[in-house]
C-alpha cells in the first residue's frame, strides 16, 4: 500500500511485452521520402481523389521503384497537363492504376500498418 507503484496490466494481449512509445518533441522529421510512391498514386493525391492505401505499402512501393528503373528501359512517353497551361512528360505506365493494387478493404492488418 501507500507509496508503491502497482503494475498495470494491458487489456489486449497483443501490448504483452510492447515498451511504451514516447514522445520526443526534439526530434527531427524528414523532409524527403525514402521511397517514392507510384506517380499514379501522387498525381491523384494532387487531383484530391482517393488513392488505395495499397500504393504506400511496401508491395506498393516496391512495385513503383521497379517502375522507375524499367521507366529507363522504356522510351513510351506521354504529354500530360500539369497546372494551368503547362504541360509534363511523364511514362505512359506510371499514368493506369496498378493490375496488383489491393482495395482498403483487402489489405491484411500487417500490410495495413506496414
Amino acid at each position: 500500500m501507500g507509496n508503491q507503484a502497482q503494475e498495470v496490466q494491458p487489456a489486449d494481449p497483443v501490448l504483452v511485452g510492447m515498451q511504451p512509445i514516447m514522445f520526443d518533441p526534439d526530434a527531427r522529421i524528414a523532409t524527403t521520402l525514402t521511397a517514392r510512391p507510384a506517380d499514379y498514386a501522387i498525381k491523384h493525391i494532387e487531383a484530391h481523389k482517393h488513392v488505395p492505401m495499397w500504393y504506400f505499402t511496401r508491395e506498393g512501393l516496391r512495385e513503383a521503384a521497379r517502375t522507375v528503373r524499367q521507366t529507363d528501359e522504356n522510351d513510351t512517353l506521354a504529354i500530360t497537363k500539369a497546372e494551368e497551361g503547362q504541360v509534363t512528360v511523364r511514362s505512359a505506365g506510371s499514368l493506369s492504376a496498378s493490375k496488383n493494387a489491393k482495395l482498403d478493404h483487402q489489405l491484411s492488418y500487417s500490410e495495413f500498418i506496414h
